[in-house]
């Protein structure tokens, strides 16, 4: 949360000469940002943004949680509104203020068709650091992406997973090699290497949840080496990067990876049953040169990847269901390949016994060897299963 008031109070200086920036989000919503007049407090701060929401949908929106830092200056809550500037439709999103005891306060409002909101809230936030580190007033960080001087971010290029379950758009050269489930890798020209949407599922005694956001990314990719069986990385994180988000945890992580520089979201949902919870990371490694000049692209490949969960779900359930089927007709196939065997079994034991099956075609009468007429020998294919002869 600390480094998030860095990045956001950065925001409030750079921005002072405008009244309310306006950015459309290339992943999907709206974000506005600018500086608050006077020296309000974070409440005030807090309720005066508020109030923009409400004068830009024509309608009070409704709060949900709160969260605040430990100094008090940075608020940032959830709320609901119904957009009836915006033909009536139902919206959500996040407002955040900063509003320091000395020096310039200003909010920030990320806001998306309720519908569409949680899978795009992340991006804007994305988006909204991106704008924010790209001020006149943001000060380089060693503890971020390199600071050599960027070039500007390059064009990125859509492209659609062939699963149909995620779209990513990256720069010119680069060559995704696996795209599926959500998941993808890609390789970009100058050693840079990406992967998105990797799920990670992890058990609570294996790495417990509330586990700080460095310690856990280590254990996590950790443990996933060792079940591929590839050596452990080595991995040193220099910084981590909070974002509230409800229901989880919301981390970018810095730092170095086997000697390379790397950069990568972290998003954790709350344990579920037998304290299971999951992991997703989002990731790009590179040579320390490469992501330091092409840090401006980085940062955009990031709120431009989004996952169709509906589908990812639909294809998993149809290969559960797949499953399924194939299980029963393994057993089906199995069951018929017994019977027959039973048949033949029964068979041979009433040949080597000079015995023979025989049916009554009329009604219970003599032997066949009486009345060949009435009585006819049964084939083994005509044995009734779980009947002994």
């Amino acid at each position: 949360m600390t480094k998030t008031i860095a990045i956001v109070s950065a925001l409030w200086v750079s921005v002072a000469s405008a009244q309310v920036k306006t950015i459309d989000n290339p992943g999907g919503g709206r974000i506005y940002l600018g500086a608050l007049a006077g020296q309000p407090t974070p409440q005030e701060a807090f309720g005066k943004t508020l109030h923009q929401v409400s004068l830009l949908c024509g309608d009070r929106p409704r709060l949900g949680q709160l969260v605040q830092n430990k100094t008090g200056e940075l608020l940032a809550g959830f709320f609901t509104v119904t957009g009836k500037n915006q033909d009536g439709k139902p919206m959500a999103g996040m407002a955040l203020v900063y509003a320091p005891k000395t020096g310039s306060a200003g909010g920030a409002v990320l806001m998306d068709n309720a519908d569409r909101f949680p899978s795009t809230v992340n991006s804007m936030f994305a988006r909204l650091k991106q704008e924010l580190m790209a001020g006149p007033a943001a000060k380089p960080t060693t503890r971020a992406i390199p600071t050599k001087s960027a070039a500007p971010a390059q064009p990125l290029q859509r492209f659609v997973f062939t699963d149909g379950t995620g779209v990513i758009n990256l720069p010119a050269g680069w060559q995704t090699q696996n795209a599926r489930m959500g998941d993808v890798t890609a390789t970009g020209p100058n050693g840079e290497h990406l992967r998105f949407g990797w799920t990670i599922p992890v058990m609570g005694n294996a790495i417990p949840y509330g586990t700080d956001a460095a310690t856990t990314y280590k254990n996590a990719v950790a443990m996933m080496a060792r079940k591929s069986g590839k050596p452990v990385p080595q991995i040193d994180v220099t910084s981590v990067q909070e974002i509230p988000m409800q229901g989880g945890k919301n981390n970018f992580v810095y730092g170095h990876l086997n000697q390379q520089y790397f950069v990568a979201q972290m998003i954790s949902t709350t344990p579920q049953v037998m304290n299971a919870w999951q992991i997703t990371l989002f990731q790009i490694t590179g040579p320390d040169q490469a992501m330091a000049d092409e840090r401006a692209t980085i940062a955009l490949i990031f709120p431009n990847y989004s996952r169709n969960s509906r589908q990812v779900n639909a294809i998993a359930n149809a290969q559960i269901q797949q499953g399924i089927e194939e299980t029963n007709q393994f057993v089906g196939t199995v069951g018929r390949y017994i019977d027959a065997s039973d048949r033949m079994a029964a068979g041979m034991s009433d040949m080597l016994r000079e015995q023979t099956v025989i049916m009554d075609t009329a009604l219970a009468g003599a032997l066949i060897d009486a009345n060949p007429n009435r009585f006819q020998a049964v084939p083994t294919s005509g044995y009734i299963r779980g009947i002994d002869y």
